[in-house]
């Protein structure tokens, strides 16, 4: 996987497949520009990724997608990504 020629957001998505692939496993990527994040979860972790991701963008505000093993949203500014990041660490 060429990584290096990816933009961030398609980085920390190519992270996120590849953790979602283990076992118990939950991942959490944000990128700074835009401001965007990445949520992903394994098939046995009992989480479901996007379902995750849209309640908490609920609270915050933003746009999201994505399925059970790994989602993705935007949100408008910094300060927004950093209230969305506690929401989600601490649900």
């Amino acid at each position: 996987m060429a990584l290096d020629r990816q933009d961030p957001v398609e980085r920390v998505r190519a992270l996120g497949q590849l953790v979602s692939a283990m076992p118990k496993a939950f991942f959490l990527g944000t990128v700074a520009q835009p401001p965007a994040v990445v949520v992903a979860a394994s098939e046995d972790s009992g989480l479901d990724a996007a379902r995750a991701l849209e309640a908490a963008l609920g609270s915050v505000g933003g746009v999201a997608g994505g399925n059970a093993r790994l989602a993705q949203g935007r949100v408008s500014d910094p300060a927004t990504m950093a209230k969305l990041v506690q929401i989600l660490l601490a649900g």
